[in-house]
């Protein structure tokens, strides 16, 4: 069972580049041995740490290269044990082993289908398929676990930036901009 870290650790972490340390964590997995994956927006990488807390690795660095990253952001592991990472600057979803070997890559800058622009959130669905949170297109994109895209649903708020998704089929999108007064829950569809 993973351990519960206290404020006092969770700070320890935070704010800075060495090993272990954690620069601006964006998004947060937990594979299914317990292991904890972070992805670090402001080191541009990802960190690992054992289930009991400990620091374990680190891989990636800034770059447009395969495995290099442009602000990491949302991350998500696969029941294969396969993490998903949303690479926001490039404009794509990489995909790493959890010992950090990387494995594939998809995406590109645009707006047509399959392209994206600012890759923000992202998760595992029920069925397995890789739901993004395009956010500077304003939609969720779909795609299976090879980079093939399924589905699109547009307009799902301004800026949308966190996706959730429960076991009745349901997405749910955080679009903290829709309105200036307030964040919001900007969208609610049924998936296909």
């Amino acid at each position: 069972m993973a351990k519960l870290l206290s404020i006092r650790e969770v700070r320890r972490l935070c704010g800075g580049v060495d090993p272990g340390k954690l620069g601006n964590p964006i998004g947060v997995t937990v594979a299914s041995d317990g292991s904890i994956f972070v992805s670090e927006s402001g080191n541009s990488r990802l960190s690992a740490f054992n289930a009991d807390g400990s620091f374990r690795a680190l891989w990636s660095a800034p770059g447009t290269d395969p495995g290099q990253f442009r602000s990491a952001m949302g991350i998500a592991v696969s029941d294969a044990g396969e993490l998903f990472v949303a690479d926001f600057g490039n404009h794509r979803v990489q995909v790493f082993t959890t010992d950090g070997g990387f494995v594939r890559a998809w995406g590109e800058f645009g707006t047509g289908p399959g392209q994206l622009d600012n890759p923000i959130g992202l998760q595992i669905g029920p069925a397995g398929d890789v739901w993004v949170v395009d956010s500077g297109n304003e939609r969720v994109q779909v795609f299976s676990q090879q980079g093939e895209l399924l589905r699109s649903y547009d307009e799902v708020g301004a800026a949308p930036q966190i996706i959730s998704l429960n076991s009745g089929g349901e997405f749910f999108v955080s679009s903290p901009w829709a309105d200036s007064s307030a964040p919001s829950v900007s969208c609610s569809a049924r998936s296909a």
